[in-house]
């Protein structure tokens, strides 16, 4: 892009901080890029537009394709908050600090300072991993600041100064040699290249049409946290908006569901029936998630978070901090799946049946959610616990967990499974929670249960499926047929409740999930489909 392309754009006018004015013509800017590159603190980069013809007076090229001010990277309106930024300081860096051996100037020291209300500037800092350094007060002030817009501080020079100047301060970063170079270098790298696993249209009705590709990830707005996936449902924050207070640069996190807070049911702490929970929850948003290729932007932010990415910006809502509950990074990857699945199953128990020693559980489907209402019932210690699924491994491992009695669907013998609980206890079971959504296994759930009976539906059954029941048996019976989403739990009481267990080795975890590369995801969709896998967790840091 030449110089008088630049000038297409208004923010080229105010490209400062330069205190003596804009610059209003091409030769103003190649001036002051010429006097800014004999000072000796300064190393001065250009943009050389390589497809104009050199020339025996410019052999690089023509001197109107310089676009950039010297050691400043300028991002033109077009290309802002897309990838453009991250990969010309992720270039630069390079060459900063690779060793001259490998192309690079091997430098000790990169500074970045920014204006203190440049958000944009603040996260980008972060982002390519610069460490913050302090914030320098009355580092410099601008001449007319309120007449050219330089509000910055807002604050007004003293009172022997210029009535009309206004001072700013300028915050510090820096990325040193000593900084763990190799891992500065790989850090770099891997922001200039987010994967993500995108979900397209089906080919075919009840199939999958998934593939991993590279996105650009925007600078989060400031409700959000930019989180470095570590797995998929937990990682480090590595930028965070102004209006989050519960968690800082370089806290480990654990992720949940999104929740507005101030919606009735949330000011009542029940979040999962939050009114905002299905359109945030399940349907996503635009905007802050493309494709590098073509630049389509995706929908994302599911769940308040997207984690199937190495990278994604998140509502801190759907953060827990998790500094002050891991004993190291290693272990977000056993936690990350707590704030969804293992969560329902929970609360389910725990929150909506509030089950205890007198109750009889039957539990059908031992996914994550089924897995996590087992061990809950182990805990609570309810006197039967009857687990229910069709692949014999589970049922097995059900047991060493804590079922009572197991049920499987499969056999031969079982043909309907009302029957099959009440051979084990008579009178029936006092909570039944489906986790399937077969509507047979519901059906059959509901004539499961005894007077006064619970249940709790979790599993999504067919669309426009109807439950018929007869309401005068219903009546007598005293039946309580209750819905179920996240087990009506708060993550930040739930989440840090399982760890607890699982330290007291009452909620083990470790025995129900498997670890997949995050590029190997369709293993872990086929372990979960054929019932070899029952909580697959995606890695995306090793």
């Amino acid at each position: 892009m030449a110089i008088n392309q630049v000038f297409e754009f208004p923010i080229a006018k105010h490209a400062g901080p330069f205190t003596t004015g804009l610059f209003l013509t091409e030769e103003d800017l190649v001036s002051r890029l010429r006097r800014r590159g004999k000072i000796g603190t300064t190393v001065f980069f250009a943009v050389i537009d390589k497809t104009r013809p050199a020339s025996e007076a410019n052999p690089d090229g023509r001197a109107a394709a310089l676009s950039v001010e010297g050691s400043y990277i300028i991002v033109l309106p077009p290309f802002q908050r897309t990838h453009v930024a991250t990969h010309a300081v992720g270039l630069f860096l390079h060459y900063a600090l690779d060793t001259p051996d490998e192309g690079g100037l091997g430098l000790r020291r990169v500074q970045w300072q920014a204006d203190p209300s440049s958000t944009a500037s603040l996260n980008a800092a972060q982002r390519v991993g610069f460490r913050k350094e302090g914030t320098l007060r009355w580092a410099s002030f601008v001449v007319d600041g309120d007449e050219r817009g330089k509000m910055y501080n807002r604050r007004g020079c003293p009172p022997y100064g210029d009535p009309k100047a206004r001072g700013r301060g300028s915050v510090y970063f820096s990325m040193c040699w000593d900084d763990s170079l190799e891992r500065k270098r790989e850090l770099v790298d891997e922001r200039m290249a987010n994967l993500a696993i995108i979900a397209r249209e089906p080919d075919q009705p009840l199939t999958l049409n998934w593939s991993l590709e590279q996105v650009e990830i925007s600078s989060p707005s400031d409700d959000e946290v930019l989180v470095e996936m570590h797995a998929t449902g937990a990682g480090v924050a590595l930028v965070v908006g102004k209006n989050v207070q519960s968690v800082e640069v370089g806290d480990p996190v654990l992720l949940s569901f999104y929740s507005c807070s101030t919606c009735t049911q949330c000011e009542a702490s029940h979040p999962a029936y939050c009114d905002s929970f299905a359109s945030k929850n399940y349907i996503g948003s635009q905007g802050s998630m493309k494709l590098s290729k073509d630049s389509t932007r995706v929908w994302s932010q599911f769940f308040g978070q997207s984690s199937l990415a190495q990278y994604s910006t998140v509502n801190k809502s759907s953060i827990v901090n998790a500094k002050d509950l891991i004993q190291d990074l290693n272990e977000l990857k056993l936690f990350a799946p707590l704030g969804c699945g293992f969560q329902t199953g929970m609360g389910a128990i725990n929150n909506i049946a509030q089950a205890g020693p007198n109750d009889s559980v039957m539990i059908s489907g031992l996914g994550a959610v089924g897995m996590g209402a087992l061990m809950t019932a182990k805990i609570t210690k309810c006197k039967v616990i009857i687990a229910v699924d069709r692949v014999q491994t589970r049922l097995e491992l059900a047991r060493r967990l804590g079922a009572t009695h197991t049920i499987n669907t499969n056999d031969a013998e079982i043909s309907r499974l009302d029957d099959a609980v009440r051979a084990i206890v008579p009178k029936g079971a006092s909570v039944a929670i489906d986790t399937t959504g077969v509507p047979s296994i519901i059906e059959q759930s509901v004539q499961s249960t005894h007077a006064r009976g619970k249940v709790i539906f979790i599993g999504i059954p067919p669309k426009n499926y109807t439950l018929n029941i007869n309401l005068s048996e219903h009546m007598n019976k005293g039946r309580a047929i209750l819905g179920c989403i996240e087990g009506d739990c708060d993550p930040r009481i739930a989440i840090p409740q399982m760890i607890q267990w699982y330290r007291e080795g009452e909620f083990p975890l470790d025995q129900v999930v498997q670890y997949f590369d995050a590029t190997d995801y369709p293993k872990a969709l086929h372990g979960m489909n054929d019932g070899t896998v029952i909580k697959p967790i995606l890695i995306w840091k090793r």
